[in-house]
């Protein structure tokens, strides 16, 4: 049942990703994002012959390792739907607002709801977690040393503006992780994203290629 969750989720964020904010995606930032997609879905599509996909059926960690490659990048384009306002941290730490995407908000839940079946079992997403812990504290721990014992100006304090986006974007591609080791939890689930994979591509490319995104005149002066 909690692959289930999982599903819906990564669904939610391909269709977020359909519909990304212009302010916060510029069209002549897509070069990359679309050759992307278009090799991950030739990718997913040879995965598709009969044998190969029957290996990549019988291995839960490789088809984990696939759909993790395919969502991060689904999932970079999907945080560029907003919201562009946010909301500020009680805190001295965090002096500006923060702003927590649809995207993020999406796969937390799905990731909270799936936990029964990817937090056991092992997998490429517990090394993708355990690095995305030392990352944030390795950040958090920077930021305290430097501002303690390093003047860095007139104020002689780090600004630590950097630190809500890097440990929201840690957080938020853990959970795409956890997400897509929850879905392999399945083979039916597992069998039939396989197959959804090279149209949700090449869908979302096509978007990005014949309808671009096109920021407001008075943005773009």
């Amino acid at each position: 049942m909690a692959s289930i969750f999982a599903l819906l989720a990564l669904c939610g964020v391909f269709l977020l990703a359909l519909f990304p904010n212009s302010m916060l995606l510029p069209p002549t930032a897509l070069l990359p994002e679309k050759v992307a997609l278009v090799f991950l879905a030739l990718s997913f599509g040879v995965a598709l012959i009969p044998k190969l996909q029957k290996k990549l059926l019988e291995d839960r960690d490789a088809a984990t390792f696939a759909l993790m490659a395919a969502f991060f990048v689904v999932y970079h384009l999907a945080e560029r739907a907003g919201p562009r306002s946010g909301f500020t941290i009680p805190s001295e730490l965090f002096s500006d607002e923060v702003s927590v995407t649809y995207a993020l908000r999406l796969v937390f839940i799905g990731a909270l709801a799936s936990i029964p079946v990817w937090w056991k079992g092992g997998g490429p997403q517990r090394n993708l977690l355990a690095a995305s812990i030392l990352i944030g504290v390795l950040g958090l721990g920077s930021f305290w040393f430097l501002g303690r014992f390093y003047p860095v100006g007139a104020t002689e304090t780090v600004d630590p503006t950097p630190l809500p986006t890097l440990l929201l974007q840690l957080l938020g591609y853990g959970c795409v992780a956890a997400l897509c080791r929850a879905v392999t939890a399945s083979p039916a689930y597992t069998k039939t994203l396989l197959r959804l994979m090279p149209v949700f591509l090449l869908v979302l490319a096509a978007k990005y290629q014949i309808f671009p995104t096109v920021q407001p005149e008075e943005d773009a002066e």
